[in-house]
């Protein structure tokens, strides 16, 4: 991912602060402000404040630093192996945290992969639950689209013509 930067944004519709980094909209943390001042909840040490009462620029600095320390902990793993694992976070921060990080690499991955035509087999968005296997046929926003309209995470993606896929 190079160098990382995070930073802060009042989220439109929720009004409150959630972190950006890169193209990951949302890293899991929780975010508080007063007068100025923010106080962040760490996503990766349970009930432990990654910053208390400070600046803005300082909150990002440690939110870009854990999220740093997060990329360098993950290990590839297929979807069905992070769906196992992911119940083994110890917050919903850093389940949310851990979805994001892995969505985003594998958008990245997938993009030069796919063609137009390939089997895929995943997880559907819409109910979370049933994996099962889909044509592709683009990419919208961070989604991948299937010929028959389905919306699946890239994240979600367990093989790729037969080959399993890891990241």
């Amino acid at each position: 991912m190079g160098t990382i930067t995070a930073e802060l944004y009042v989220h439109p519709k929720l009004k409150c602060f959630r972190a950006r980094v890169g193209s990951v909209s949302n890293t899991g943390h929780h975010i508080t402000e007063d007068s100025g001042r923010f106080t962040v909840k760490s996503i990766i040490t349970k009930d432990a404040w990654l910053c208390r009462d400070n600046t803005r620029a300082d909150a990002e600095d440690e939110i870009a630093r854990e999220w740093a320390d997060l990329v360098s902990r993950h290990t590839p793993q297929t979807s069905r192996e992070h769906e196992q694992s992911d119940f083994e976070a110890t917050s919903i921060e850093q389940r949310v945290a851990l979805s994001q990080l892995r969505n985003h690499l594998a958008d990245v991955a997938l993009r030069p992969l796919l063609k137009p035509g390939d089997r895929i087999r995943a997880t559907k968005a819409e109910c979370c639950a049933h994996e099962a296997n889909f044509t592709y046929s683009h990419f919208y926003g961070g989604w991948i689209i299937s010929n028959g309209g389905a919306s699946i995470a890239p994240g979600s993606v367990y093989s790729i013509n037969g080959k399993v896929f890891r990241v």
